[in-house]
């Protein structure tokens, strides 16, 4: 996953701009009990004039980051910065607040969200969660003749699975987040299908095979880029080819 902050502006800056009033001050031990996702692995970065910043962990309500040390000098607490974030090829604009400050890391703080901003950073934080927690066990397809087949488990009854040619190429995933499966299979457009039980995975293979059923539908685009964020935040073989292959109407 990446994700980029193209624009810091100290909003209590600018002339024809009042910052909007911050929120009621959080206790540290509060804020420090807010589960928090480490995100250095995933080069998430901002950037402020030449400068670029590396996002140490996010939150449901903010983010701290590793800055240089002039940065460190500028960045007042309690100061309001206009962000533009760019995400998955949109771009969003909200407000944040300097909260804290040691060690050259800087901890932020939303200081509004509307429903776009508050689902950016919700998509931020739950796929990272489930994505890092996903972990390759025994899987044998009696399906698939040829080639391979890898199974991915993690946490909300979240599991992926892989087919592979001998060739090492992806032939097929399923990806299933309790009883919603997408399946994609080469040369075929991606479809949402439900389980009857979100436990019942003897036969989850044979989606590998099966074209879309009659039962089937186009998936949501918010549900397929949950799906991405979560192949994003995780370690899984054949990353690239499976980002390919979800693309969502815009």
């Amino acid at each position: 996953m990446k994700l980029h902050l193209i624009n810091l502006i100290n909003s209590s800056s600018q002339k024809d701009e009042k910052p909007h009033p911050l929120p009621p001050p959080i206790e540290k031990e509060d804020r420090r009990r807010e589960e928090r996702h480490n995100v250095q692995e995933k080069h998430m970065t901002f950037r402020s004039k030449e400068e670029i910043f590396s996002v140490n962990d996010v939150s449901k309500n903010g983010f701290n980051a590793k800055v240089s040390e002039r940065a460190f000098g500028e960045l007042k607490p309690e100061d309001v910065y206009l962000c533009k974030i760019r995400y998955l090829g949109e771009q969003y604009t909200f407000k944040a607040c300097v909260k804290w400050k040691k060690d050259k890391n800087v901890g932020f703080e939303l200081t509004e969200k509307d429903h776009e901003i508050n689902t950016l950073f919700v998509r931020l934080t739950l796929p990272i969660k489930i994505g890092k927690s996903l972990v390759e066990i025994d899987y044998d397809s009696s399906l698939i003749r040829s080639g391979t087949t890898h199974r991915y488990s993690g946490l909300d009854h979240t599991n992926i699975y892989l087919s592979v040619s001998e060739r090492n190429e992806l032939q097929a995933w399923i990806i299933q987040l309790k009883k919603r499966i997408l399946v994609w299979q080469s040369n075929e457009k991606i479809y949402q299908t439900l389980l009857a039980d979100e436990n019942d995975l003897e036969n989850i293979d044979k989606y590998f095979l099966l074209k879309a059923p009659n039962s089937s539908s186009e998936p949501t685009k918010e549900h397929t880029l949950l799906c991405l964020d979560i192949v994003e935040a995780s370690k899984i073989s054949h990353k690239e080819s499976i980002r390919a292959s979800l693309e969502y109407k815009k």
